[in-house]
């Protein structure tokens, strides 16, 4: 995993909430990685906020 997506990460991991910039940097990390894992990573990242009503899926 690239810098860019361990930050991305680190990010979501330490706030119970997540900022509009945050999301766009995760829908563009889940378009740009072509790593079938880590696309499962972010889907399950977003999907788990997503039930908590903080965010809306981007894919």
């Amino acid at each position: 995993m690239d810098v860019f997506s361990a930050t991305v990460l680190e990010q979501l991991m330490s706030n119970n909430y997540i900022e509009e910039a945050l999301l766009n940097d995760i829908c563009r990390l889940y378009s740009l990685d072509n790593n079938s894992e880590n696309q499962q990573l972010i889907a399950l990242i977003i999907n788990n906020f997503d039930q908590l009503g903080l965010i809306e899926p981007c894919y």
